[in-house]
């Protein structure tokens, strides 16, 4: 059983590519038993995705895989077929909300199955989030992001290294502020977002600082704020870096080990 202190991770992304608006792909790839029919037709689209996120939640809610078979063309039958139940135990703690997603995601035909956009507005995500914590923003984390000014790229490079070395427990606090900020839950914070998150949180800060506030933090330039950006701006470095991360951070902008970061080194890099 998932406590709501744990942290699922999503791994294993060899075989993504970057997907195109009303691109047709053919590549047969990736782990039959979460295939989408249409994959192992060699024509499909995002909505793949979609399919095999529904796999996914199946496995989370049970323990076991929707599809399952004596062997493979038994597994791709069902498959192609939408041949799965909910007839484990498992299933019977199970939310109708929850199983009625699952069926709308293992849809065999793409045009009738949810996209990922219409599946985050599904009830059983509003249910959810209805029941989570208020949105109230913690006061420091919003003057962190007020202060990240005027920073070097050199720095926010450095510290885009730092936050991967970060663990959990260092940026849990800031997990949490970030969710409750990124209302939609796209995993980018836009200025709206954070104009609201603001306001409920009684923070009296201009319009015209919060948009400041997306310009300074967004390492990337889409106006938006990912959590990679958000961690930099707001973690206190202080308290989290030591002599071992310097020296790691160093070595990474010392491509040739040579003991000094040059200006050639820096561009190679």
């Amino acid at each position: 059983m998932v406590s709501s202190n744990d942290e699922l991770k999503l791994i294993d992304f060899g075989l993504s590519k970057r997907y195109e608006t009303n691109q047709k792909m053919k590549t047969i790839a990736g782990t039959p038993y979460y295939m989408a029919p249409e994959v192992l037709d060699g024509r499909y689209d995002n909505k793949c995705d979609t399919w095999s996120l529904g796999v996914l939640l199946y496995v989370f809610m049970s323990g076991y895989l929707p599809f399952q078979g004596e062997n493979r063309n038994d597994v791709f039958y069902k498959i192609k077929n939408a041949k799965f139940h909910f007839d484990h135990k498992e299933f019977k703690d199970c939310s109708k909300g929850v199983i009625d997603l699952i069926k709308k995601l293992l849809v065999v035909d793409p045009k009738k199955r949810l996209s990922a956009k219409d599946a985050l507005r599904h009830n059983w995500f509003s249910l959810t989030i209805a029941k989570s914590a208020s949105i109230s923003i913690d006061k420091d984390v919003v003057e962190r992001l007020r202060d990240f000014k005027g920073v070097s790229k050199l720095k926010k490079a450095a510290m885009n290294m730092l936050v991967k070395m970060a663990d959990q427990a260092s940026i849990e606090q800031l997990r949490e502020q970030f969710g409750k900020i990124d209302a939609d839950g796209t995993g980018l914070i836009n200025a709206d977002e954070l104009k609201i998150a603001i306001k409920e949180s009684n923070l009296k800060i201009p319009d015209s600082d919060i948009e400041k506030i997306i310009s300074e933090v967004d390492y990337f330039g889409n106006k938006k704020i990912n959590y990679t950006e958000f961690l930099v701006a707001t973690l206190d470095v202080k308290s989290f870096i030591d002599d071992n991360k310097l020296q790691a951070m160093f070595n990474q902008f010392d491509t040739n080990g040579s003991g000094v970061i040059t200006k050639e080194t820096l561009l190679q890099l």
